[in-house]
């Protein structure tokens, strides 16, 4: 379980990983980054919708290992099949009361912090409220480290990777705000984490930077994905897939 901590107390940076009847992907996922979590002191939190314990189970088998700094969290609200919206939106809502900075991922991808985490120290340092973080790989236009104070060139750089969960770190006290003006509605329903950022600073400057390196590798774990799962129950016939 989480515990709140006072606001003065909060910590750097926390990571999220929102799953859904995946217990062998998560226990791939922490034997993969639980050591580097424990050597660079950063948090990460299992925020989990299953049905079930299994996915709670694993979780606290790899805390009883020692690794004090990985929670297990369940969420309890709106659930849908198409949409991780309100999972988000929750899950910046209880954290940043906790951490200056939420970054959250899919169980797919693995985050390589001891090749992004002084580059995202940084960040922190100079107080961004967005982080962009991704791959060489996917820097196809070879843009690399930026700075943002236009929105619209954030959105032309980087529009399109920021689909994927796990490309933006958010801090907190920002994303609440935008949280507080821009709803899941008809515009942003299914990618409000890409839309609602660009809308609430439309006319306004921001204050964002990229951090372009080997930051993820593959999960290979070969589930079904959120999605997929509850698509599986509802269809019988769900298929293997990315969620973006």
């Amino acid at each position: 379980m989480v515990g709140r901590r006072c606001s003065y107390a909060k910590k750097k940076i926390c990571i999220v990983i929102p799953t859904y009847g995946r217990k062998d992907t998560i226990d791939s996922y922490l034997d993969k980054i639980e050591n580097e979590l424990k050597f660079f002191s950063i948090d990460l939190i299992v925020f989990d919708s299953s049905p079930d314990d299994e996915t709670k189970n694993v979780t606290e088998a790899h805390i009883k290992k020692g690794f004090s700094n990985i929670f297990y969290k369940r969420y309890m609200g709106k659930d849908v099949i198409d949409s991780l919206d309100f999972k988000l939106i929750a899950a910046y809502s209880l954290f940043s009361e906790m951490y200056e900075y939420i970054w959250i991922c899919r169980d797919g991808l693995i985050i390589n912090l001891s090749k992004s985490v002084d580059k995202i120290n940084c960040a922190i340092e100079n107080k961004f409220d967005i982080i962009f973080i991704d791959n060489y790989s996917r820097d196809v236009h070879s843009i690399r480290d930026q700075k943002y104070t236009d929105s619209r060139k954030l959105l032309h750089d980087w529009g399109m990777n920021m689909i994927t969960l796990g490309c933006i770190v958010f801090r907190g006290d920002y994303v609440q705000k935008i949280i507080e003006r821009i709803p899941v509605d008809d515009k942003t329903y299914s990618l409000w984490q890409m839309i609602a950022p660009f809308i609430y600073s439309a006319n306004i400057k921001i204050n964002a930077t990229s951090i372009i390196g080997d930051i993820f590798t593959y999960n290979t774990q070969k589930k079904l994905q959120h999605f997929g799962i509850v698509l599986e129950k509802l269809f019988g016939n769900g298929e293997n897939g990315i969620l973006m």
